[in-house]
Order: C-alpha cells, then structure tokens, then sequence
C-alpha cells in the first residue's frame, strides 16, 4: 500500500511540475513568466508564444506540445530573454506560422508576476512582456517577420541544406 500512495505522489509531482519550470540560480526572489497560449483568431487551430531562453539558460524547441501555457520561474533583474511566436491553421497540414527567436533585454522584478503576449497578422508579430499586477507592458518588441516553415520542434535551430540538381 505504501509503495502505490509514494507512486502516486511521485506522479502528482511529475505532473505539478510540468506546470512550472524553475529557471532561477540565484538566491534574490525570482520572477515568473507565462507563455501565451490563447486563441486570438478563429482562422488558427492554436498560437502561442514559447520562451527559448533566459539569461544563459537555453529551453530550445524540444517538446513544444508540452510547453503550451507553461509558467517559467527565472532570476529577477536584468536579463535577456529568447522566444518565439507559433502557430498552426486550419488546412495548413504540416506547415507552422512562426517568427525567428527573438532577443529582447527585460529587467524583471523580484517576485514579479509577467505574461509574454503576442500579436500577429498575416505577415507580422509583435511581443510585449505584460506585468501582470500593473497590466503594463514591461518591455515591447518591434514588428518582427511571420514564415510559413515546417515546425521548428523537429527541425532545430537553423536550416537544413538540400541539394537540388540543376539542368544544363
């Protein structure tokens, strides 16, 4: 019986920490980010917004279908955030809309509470990290270019060369 009530509570952790992420290395109150994951436009199946990195910690574009939402607990102050923005819709089978990663310098509070939100068009995105108790922006990308690519969890970070032959 013992062994089914610790199995258990080791699952309820497993799952508690798919939640939150703890990103943090120092020892000043940390701050949290959530990643957007909200439906802005009935022609998307779903968007959202996914951290690559903080400061020297890279998350990269591995396991994306269990990053949706996620909150990243980090180290307050100044650092440098990586993310990205992507989407899929309706009908476009196995092709993603989706922005570079993005760099963006933040200086984050202790104990401060941010939501990384993005808008994007047809052609264009734009990030702002949103304080959550002011619902102020704490720092705002530029419009940043939208691609039409295959996801990015399968093809990493940059391009795959292909040979294509040519006729003469």
């Amino acid at each position: 019986m013992k062994a089914v009530a610790l199995l258990a509570a080791f699952a309820a952790s497993l799952l508690s920490a798919c939640e939150t992420t703890n990103l943090a290395r120092n020892s000043t109150p940390p701050a949290t980010i959530r990643q957007e994951f909200v439906l802005h436009s009935m022609t998307q199946d779903w968007e959202g917004t996914y951290l690559y990195g903080v400061g020297l910690t890279d998350l990269g574009f591995g396991h994306l279908g269990d990053r949706k939402g996620l909150t990243l607990t980090v180290d307050s102050g100044l650092s440098t955030i990586r993310f990205f923005y992507l989407s899929h819709r309706h009908g476009d089978d196995n092709l993603f809309h989706q922005t570079d990663v993005i760099y963006m310098e933040v200086n984050l509070r202790p104990n401060g509470k941010y939501t990384l939100h993005c808008d994007a068009s047809d052609e264009t995105a734009r990030f702002t990290l949103i304080e959550l108790s002011t619902k102020e922006a704490a720092a705002t990308s530029v419009d940043v270019p939208l691609y039409i690519r295959p996801s990015p969890e399968r093809s990493g970070p940059g391009f795959m060369p292909m040979f294509i032959p040519g006729h003469h």
